[in-house]
């Protein structure tokens, strides 16, 4: 029948590895994020995934020159490639070989992949013999609630350490992280996700910025959850891009179908929207850490301190010289949010839409650029760089409060943008990444203000 059909699913010591049904959705969401979060990943290695639809995914890329897969059970691979051919089915890839497996890119290692990075990689050294660095790394290994003898190698430092030191500058790992946590979950450290909770912690001191995201579409009952790892903060710029850039860039990387038919069922850049907010369980058990991380204060605006908007404290001056400022028109409490309202309405440029703004007042003829050029001087003047977003990326202010005096000390100000209040952004913060924009743009009063006093902000 077109509508009802059997479903056959792979199990790995009584555990569900796939169902061949939702298995694309699974795999999409375990690959393209990290593919689409580097510019250009030509060197991909894949930890387990003997079925082949891990590597049948990362083969869809054209930048890629080789992908090396490194699976300790060769049964594995052989039962797949019997009974379930779909998984490693490449023959609808333009260019592409009948069975993923045999792609000349396609390098297979019947290996036990603790040893082959421990052996060939170090933090320190990075490469200690001939194997190249890694753009990717995907690691579709054992779930961490698994309760298995090498749970402590597979999810421990000495291993994560030498994937780490087996990356390249730009190098991105993603890693699944089994079954994503309730609201309801003690802190993970003292449950049955203490695995988990280890290697957060350890990634947290190798990389340098690390996302985490839920997929509920891949047959398991519950979320599936993984984990980002970045070794450059620049791939903040592609994980953040708007959903129509991840678009063009699925456009332009991925291999056409030789049946016309899209190459992906689930991923495009409205799904990758979706990655971009980490669900809140995540905020939760992140501040559930003992000592509590300082940014789980500011998850939310404190319901005992005032919102005063421009019109019910605020009024513009302009002095003898020509200056114009924000003066107060009423006493102000220290934490009071200070024109929340106007400040929300800021704009977030990211750095290649400002590139293609500049670009285009060098590509249009004549006056046809005024426009544009007023826009990118007014940005210039009222913008400054995001705390939170992409590098490169600005907050462009509008309203009233471009007339505040803006000073970089705390002891000249009288208010604060949350974010300068906060540590340097942390490598990973559900909280940041959840309340990134509302730190970024809100503005609290560092101490009781008088009626008549100026404004002055701490930019930081």
């Amino acid at each position: 029948s077109g509508y009802v059909s059997a479903v056959r699913v792979l199990f790995l010591d009584g555990t569900i590895q796939s169902l061949n049904d939702t298995e694309p959705v699974y795999h999409e969401a375990l690959v393209h994020p990290a593919m689409f979060a580097h510019k250009d990943p030509k060197r991909v290695a894949i930890v387990g995934g003997g079925e082949g639809a891990t590597l049948r995914e990362v083969l869809k890329h054209k930048t890629v020159d080789e992908a090396v897969m490194l699976e300790i059970d060769e049964m594995l691979v052989q039962i797949s490639r019997e009974h379930l051919p779909g998984l490693s089915d490449c023959s609808n890839q333009e260019g592409g070989t009948d069975v993923c497996f045999d792609d000349p890119r396609t390098q297979m290692m019947y290996t036990n992949a603790i040893e082959y990075f421990t052996d060939n990689f170090s933090i320190e050294e990075g490469e200690k013999g001939e194997e190249k660095k890694y753009d990717v790394i995907i690691v579709d290994a054992l779930d961490p609630e698994d309760n298995v003898s090498f749970a402590d190698d597979l999810y421990g430092g000495k291993f994560i350490d030498a994937m780490v030191g087996s990356l390249t500058e730009d190098g991105i790992i993603i890693i699944q992280v089994g079954t994503a946590p309730s609201l309801f979950d003690p802190p993970e450290d003292q449950g049955m996700y203490s695995s988990r909770d280890v290697l957060f912690k350890h990634l947290e001191l190798r990389m340098n910025t690390m996302f985490v995201y839920e997929e509920s579409r891949c047959g398991f009952l519950e979320p599936h959850s993984f984990v980002v790892g970045c070794k450059s903060k620049s791939c903040r710029n592609q994980w953040y891009a708007k959903s129509d850039v991840v678009d063009y860039e699925v456009y332009r990387r991925i291999v056409a179908s030789k049946n016309e038919e899209p190459a992906l069922v689930h991923f495009d850049g409205s799904t990758q929207h979706g990655y971009k907010f980490t669900p809140k369980a995540w905020e939760d058990i992140y501040c559930l850490r003992d000592p509590v991380p300082a940014e789980c204060r500011y998850r939310s605006l404190d319901l005992e301190k005032e919102i005063i908007g421009w019109e019910a404290g605020f009024e513009a001056r302009t002095d003898e010289d020509g200056q114009t400022g924000i003066f107060t028109t009423r006493d102000i409490e220290e934490g009071s949010y200070i024109m929340a309202e106007e400040l929300a309405a800021s704009l977030f440029l990211s750095s290649d839409t400002h590139k293609n703004l500049v670009d285009s007042t060098t590509s249009m003829p004549g006056s046809n650029t005024i426009v544009i050029e007023n826009f990118l001087d007014y940005t210039d003047k009222y913008g400054r760089e995001s705390l939170t977003e992409g590098l490169g990326s600005r907050v462009v202010q509008v309203g009233p409060t471009i007339l505040a005096r803006k000073v970089e000390t705390k002891e000249e100000a009288n208010t604060v943008r949350i974010a300068t209040m906060l540590p340097t952004l942390p490598t990973y913060s559900p909280v940041f990444e959840r309340n990134r924009r509302m730190f970024d743009v809100l503005v609290v009063a560092s101490r009781d203000i008088l009626k008549g006093e100026e404004v002055i902000i701490f930019e930081g």
